[in-house]
């Protein structure tokens, strides 16, 4: 990516428990997702960029993160691959009680009641008070699709301020929940480089968890 800065982060809730494989920047009481947020922030003034010049781009995990800190710098956009909306409905019992017992120390229902945010993308928009532009990708057979549809007419209801087009893009280039090649992302990232006309830009791309 020789026209682009690149950042790469990982999910910083995997510190918290050497046996978690991804634990959606969950913490009990703090907002990863912020501090996320304004390592970004410092880098783009650093750099002497625009908020209009972040890409944030990651798939699954790292979708649903695309999503939340894309509305937590305004002007950023968000390529979201496959994400996850509202981590509660995550169709993967294990993964849920492995969060619950090593991350949160309380159920999914109880942190969703006290920082809903943390756990459902729509949350975050509406405490960010922002939906950025983004583009959710996904395909008919990920176990999550009518999850995504269902937060795509949402957000097409919503009243919140917003900027830029919100659209959900189908491929047929890879089946269930799996991430597009690399060809195809990049493809993506260059054609969203192409329609910010932008000649500098920065991409946030989310590490696949350990």
């Amino acid at each position: 990516m020789p026209n682009q800065h690149v950042m790469a982060l990982s999910d910083p809730a995997l510190g918290l428990d050497e046996e978690i494989r991804g634990a959606w920047y969950l913490h009990p009481t703090h907002d990863l997702m912020v501090d996320m947020a304004n390592l970004v922030k410092e880098q783009v003034l650093t750099l002497g960029l625009t908020n209009e010049s972040v890409l944030f781009y990651g798939s699954s995990l790292g979708g649903f993160g695309a999503l939340g800190m894309a509305s937590l710098l305004p002007g950023a956009s968000a390529i979201a691959e496959i994400p996850q909306i509202d981590i509660s409905r995550w169709p993967s019992p294990g993964s849920i009680r492995a969060m619950e017992s090593r991350i949160l120390g309380t159920s999914f229902a109880e942190h969703k009641t006290a920082h809903p945010e943390m756990v459902d993308v729509r949350a975050r928009f509406i405490k960010s008070n922002f939906i950025p532009p983004f583009v959710l990708v996904s395909n008919d057979t990920d176990m999550s699709i009518e999850i995504q549809r269902e937060f795509m007419d949402d957000v097409a209801a919503s009243e919140l301020p917003r900027t830029g087009d919100q659209q959900m893009l189908h491929t047929d280039h890879v089946s269930g929940h799996y991430a597009l090649s690399r060809s195809d992302a990049l493809a993506l990232i260059n054609q969203w480089s192409v329609d910010a006309d932008l000649s500098s830009v920065m991409s946030v791309d989310f590490a696949p968890s350990a």
